[in-house]
């Protein structure tokens, strides 16, 4: 009879394996994404946890904050941890790719939430759903209760469809808690300890209570028909949306020739374009009390230049920006 596997044990999937099948034994040695070229969507590991050294991990098999991080440098107990959710249609060497530059820029110990689905666009701008039924957000309602049990804070960073898988994810938590928490103050004053990031997000609905910093490209498109700067688009209770103008070339076309409209969307909504533009949480929210706005701009130098690598200094607006939802700034144009 063969070993029954312990619960809490370490699910590791090759890189391979991650490609082209299911893993056919409980644990097999992890190689660097970079092994292999041709990676696909593969929706066998769809809501798997992505830790260090690029590794799968089964979300129901471990317990999240047990997943270990892909940290650059030395680790470092202050590093903030943050779960990333991967937008739509990415090949495991996208999402990869994506772990890998997020953790070089940005000074945080990582983990990923791969995405495997599809866009479906009647779906995200339509009232809020009353189920889930997609394996990334039922990983991410599992990552925030966990850490919400603990009373410990979470960063959640979506980017395009990963926000609004986020945001389902959310109020599912929040559906819950109002189930199991019935005394006054209780359920914000667990969703208070949400922190969230989106990039390019296809989403028009946040719940209230959680802290919210959008980044929005003016240039792409997406935002202003299936995200925060949409016509009656909910951004939730304070949120901050930082607003900048920019276009970088696609990181998708290190992996496959992409045709002409798809190349020509990706320099405003593509992963770069955002990812170059990210500035501190923290820092955006407090910029944001300083000048009394919920819009912060963002002027990055070198701004909309096509530009691969490095990551450019922002300088905030000093002076108090145009709320989005005005006349000036949804009439900005798009593709």
């Amino acid at each position: 009879m063969a070993e029954e596997i312990p619960f809490r044990r370490r699910l590791v999937v090759s890189f391979a394996l991650l490609i082209f099948a299911a893993p056919a034994a409980a644990e097999v040695l992890c190689e660097h994404f970079d092994s292999d070229a041709g990676a696909l969507i593969n929706t066998f590991y769809d809501g798997f946890l992505v830790g260090d050294d690029y590794c799968l991990f089964d979300a129901d098999r471990v317990n999240p904050n047990e997943v270990p991080a892909l940290i650059e440098g030395p680790p470092s107990a202050a590093k903030l941890r943050m779960y990333y959710v991967n937008g739509a249609n990415a090949r495991s060497d996208t999402f990869l790719t994506q772990l890998s530059e997020i953790r070089a820029l940005h000074d945080v110990a990582l983990v990923g939430v791969y995405n495997a689905a599809g866009l479906n666009l009647t779906e995200r701008i339509s009232p809020r759903r009353e189920t889930l039924g997609d394996p990334a957000a039922d990983t991410v309602v599992t990552v925030i209760l966990d850490h919400l049990e603990r009373d410990e804070p979470v960063h959640l960073h979506g980017f395009s469809e990963g926000a609004s898988l986020i945001a389902d994810a959310i109020a599912e938590v929040q559906r819950r808690l109002e189930r199991r928490l019935r005394w006054p103050g209780a359920v914000g004053r667990k969703l208070s300890l949400i922190r969230v990031e989106t990039s390019g997000g296809v989403a028009v609905r946040y719940p209230d209570g959680p802290e919210y910093v959008h980044y929005v490209n003016m240039m792409d498109p997406m935002v202003h028909l299936m995200g925060v700067l949409r016509p009656g688009a909910e951004p939730g209770a304070n949120a901050v949306i930082v607003r900048f103008n920019d276009a970088v070339y696609p990181i998708e076309t290190r992996f496959r020739k992409l045709p002409g409209p798809a190349l020509a969307l990706l320099h405003f909504h593509g992963f770069w374009a955002y990812q170059k533009n990210r500035q501190d949480f923290e820092s955006m929210r407090e910029h944001a009390r300083k000048i009394g706005s919920r819009s912060v701009v963002v002027r990055v130098a070198g701004c909309c230049g096509v530009i691969k690598g490095g990551a450019r200094e922002a300088v905030l607006a000093s002076e108090s920006s145009p709320d989005p939802e005005s006349s000036d700034v949804a009439s900005s144009p798009s593709l």
